[in-house]
């Protein structure tokens, strides 16, 4: 009775060690940049060249009297470039204060 006791133990502590084990480790975007481009730096970019997930550019338009003077660029995924632009009623404005989101 013991025994089967023991090995009962045994089972459910090795089954319970498979199902908390962690899974495929995954690192977060990395070597990423950004910078601006354009007429008057009007567009944002950002790229990351390692890692995986997703990432975007937030920042803002050097525009004091538009009514959203953020940017935020689509998500993209590593390896691939990100722009948005700060172009507003015609009028090219600056892209500043730049940094990535990720997830």
């Amino acid at each position: 009775m013991r025994k089967t006791a023991m090995l009962m133990s045994a089972v459910t502590l090795a089954g319970g060690l498979v199902c908390f084990s962690g899974g495929t480790a995954q690192a977060a975007p990395g070597n990423c940049t950004t910078w601006t481009s354009g007429n008057n730096q009007r567009f944002a970019h950002g790229h990351c060249a390692t890692g995986t997930g997703e990432y975007r550019v937030k920042g803002r338009c050097d525009h004091r009297w538009s009514p959203d003077p953020y940017l935020t660029t689509a998500w993209v995924r590593v390896g691939q470039t990100t722009t948005g632009d700060c172009r507003d009623l015609g009028v090219d404005h600056r892209a500043h204060s730049l940094r990535l989101e990720f997830r």
